[in-house]
């Protein structure tokens, strides 16, 4: 969509006035982002709402501690007078709140980016968000090389693989479960290979950066992905290996885990937080 300079983004980018912003999610990632959003450090941002699961959680502690207001309904974000909300839940919470956040008139930054493997989803939002003037942004999370890839596309771009290793403890879905659990997995184990779409399926909590690497490029339908738990390991790797008419790329990060949770990287923060910090800049790099 062009920017006609309605809409959140016409309003925000390169803009030094205060924002308002609400948060869906309040785990170890929701009050990651509060924290830094209150003190002030990603740029002029009033957080006027947040959303979990519980009254008695973290999250809601957090959310008090801060002095900001904490809600287990849902529901309350398509009323309150944010203009950006900050889904850091699941992909259940964007396919049940996305569209009502959007048509409300509210900009979606969206951390559970496998939900838009699913086609049908995905042209839902982009209508919802077409139609109220507002726009879906999907950080590039706990990989690297995402500009890379969307700049080779404009040649063509033949085959895109990703490969994800990390320690047992950091996976889980029903790919795991078939296994029987992470703590079953004993040895080095390929415990997935298929398309980016099915491994967002599949692997729902660890595999929205093969979601985000199938739309900067070839599709989640042509995009490959192998995993591997690997119980020697430290880190979590995630490495991509694209060709096209440009030539040939590699690009292999080592992700620490965050501190509080082990099946989120830290780097998936972080390029959150350089998102937020990047609506105010006047001038932006990268594509």
């Amino acid at each position: 969509m062009l920017d006609d300079g309605k809409g959140m983004i016409g309003e925000i980018v390169g803009s030094t006035r205060e924002i308002r912003i609400a948060l869906l999610g309040m785990g170890n990632i929701g009050r990651t982002l509060l924290d830094r959003l209150v003190v002030g450090d990603v740029g002029p941002y009033e957080v006027v709402l947040t959303v979990g699961r519980r009254a008695d959680s973290d999250g809601a502690a957090t959310a008090r501690a801060a002095g900001v207001p904490f809600s287990t309904d849902p529901a309350d974000l398509v009323s309150c007078d944010a203009s950006l909300v900050v889904e850091a839940a699941s992909q259940d919470a964007v396919r049940t709140w996305g569209e009502r956040i959007l048509r409300s008139g509210k900009s979606l930054v969206m951390l559970s980016a496998g939900a838009l493997g699913d086609g049908a989803q995905r042209a839902r939002l982009a209508t919802a968000a077409e139609k109220a003037g507002v726009f879906v942004h999907v950080p590039s999370g706990a990989i690297g090389g995402v500009d890379a890839i969307k700049g080779a596309m404009s040649a063509g771009l033949d085959e895109v693989k990703l490969t994800t290793t990390k320690p047992p403890a950091s996976l889980a879905g029903p790919a795991i479960d078939a296994l029987g659990g992470s703590a079953a997995i004993r040895e080095r184990t390929l415990v997935f290979s298929g398309s980016a779409d099915d491994a967002a399926a599949r692997m729902p909590q660890n595999l929205n950066v093969a979601v985000v690497l199938g739309l900067a490029g070839i599709g989640t339908k042509r995009t490959r992905v192998e995993v591997v738990a690997e119980p020697a390991g430290a880190v979590n790797r995630h490495r991509i290996d694209a060709r096209g008419a440009f030539g040939a790329l590699s690009i292999e990060v080592h992700n620490r885990p965050s501190p509080q949770n082990p099946k989120t990287s830290y780097l998936a923060i972080l390029s959150t937080l350089a998102m937020l910090r990047g609506f105010h800049e006047r001038i932006r790099v990268g594509t």
